[in-house]
């Protein structure tokens, strides 16, 4: 139930360990942990002292029994991969100071469901957290700008991320394959979303300092005409500009975010008002079929849903099976529109 510590020149070159081995207390005095130093280590936990400042390439790569892991304060430079493979981690704390997460840190750690990460992060680089298929949520701290691509890739488990508002750029795919994100408030001064970052369907709602404006993703995100053009609009404030990126738009969806924003907050603004009475059929039916109860109510809110269309939309609902947004509709028709003869259906 022992361990041996090759070290020179202050350099933790190998670790032999006994196999009986669960927690590994690295001894204090070395500097650096070399290149796959603990690689295929068999031990649950392993002590970082803190005279180590400097972990290179894969130290602690392919330790598959390793459960929990914290990085001290007094480490100042990291290597790509360090605990990559390490599929029973489970629990990470990196420490205040730390700056940079370096790329494929923790990739296919695919048990890992909780991190911790300091205020001092400033950077998240490409595949930090690539298949961590455990992973249900997790905190960008304040001064994180970037996020890398492939960062979250796959994390199939992801419900919830929460950002900081100075986060400026994240990167190709960084949150693909992501299937269980769903709705995601984006950052208050983004600035370029690579292609792929977010899924078909994902609902990313920006904050806008009139009121949050929610856009439902077409295909993925492509990092195109389109896309440009809608970050352009959310960074714009000129009403005039944004009547022109509005007019030059295609991406269905998009065009629909933004004409129901600006009925909200610019109601004496023609032009979105009457996209919005054209489209009020189809852009009712795609908001029954996402269930989005909370979006609905907000249409139904502006009146352009009247005895002429009501009906119908009930009908759709019933072959949807969607029973919160009928009975949503219903009460409105109720309420609003006048009293209903139909019977529950669903």
């Amino acid at each position: 139930m022992s361990a041996e510590f090759i070290i020179e020149n202050q350099a933790l070159i190998r670790c032999k360990q006994d196999e009986l081995t669960e927690t590994l207390t690295i001894p204090d005095g070395g500097e650096k942990i070399v290149t796959f130093a603990f690689s295929k280590c068999q031990c649950k936990e392993i002590v970082i002292p803190p005279s180590v400042k400097i972990i290179e390439y894969g130290a602690f790569q392919d330790c598959v029994k390793l459960e929990r892991i914290t990085i001290p304060s007094t480490v100042k430079t990291m290597k790509n991969s360090l605990f990559c493979g390490c599929r029973s981690l489970k629990e990470v704390t990196i420490s205040e100071g730390i700056t940079e997460i370096p790329s494929s840190m923790f990739e296919n750690c695919e048990n890992l469901e909780t991190v911790h990460l300091p205020e001092s992060l400033k950077v998240i680089n490409a595949s930090a957290f690539s298949r961590c298929r455990s992973l249900q949520e997790i905190t960008i701290p304040e001064n994180v700008n970037s996020i890398g691509s492939f960062a979250f890739l796959t994390c199939y488990s992801l419900k919830t991320v929460h950002f900081p508002k100075n986060v400026a750029v994240i990167g190709l795919e960084t949150f693909g394959g992501c299937s269980s994100l769903k709705r995601v408030r984006m950052p208050e001064h983004i600035g370029f979303i690579g292609k792929g970052a977010f899924q078909a369907e994902n609902l990313l709602c920006f904050p806008l300092p009139e009121g949050e404006m929610c856009v439902s993703v077409e295909y993925q995100w492509c990092e195109q005409r389109d896309e440009h053009l809608l970050l352009q609009f959310i960074n714009a404030s000129d009403l005039d500009y944004r009547e022109k990126i509005f007019s030059i738009l295609k991406a269905y969806s998009y065009k629909v975010a933004i004409a129901l924003w600006m009925v909200e907050h610019y109601p004496e603004q023609q032009i979105y008002q009457a996209y919005v009475r054209r489209s009020i059929k189809r852009i009712m039916q795609n908001l029954i079929i996402s269930g989005d109860i909370e979006r609905i109510e907000k249409v139904l809110s502006f009146g352009y849903v009247t005895k002429k269309n009501i009906d119908s939309l009930l009908d759709f609902a019933i072959s949807q099976q969607k029973h919160e947004a009928y009975l949503t509709l219903l009460n409105y028709k109720n309420e609003v529109v006048g009293y209903s003869q139909k019977t529950l259906r669903l």
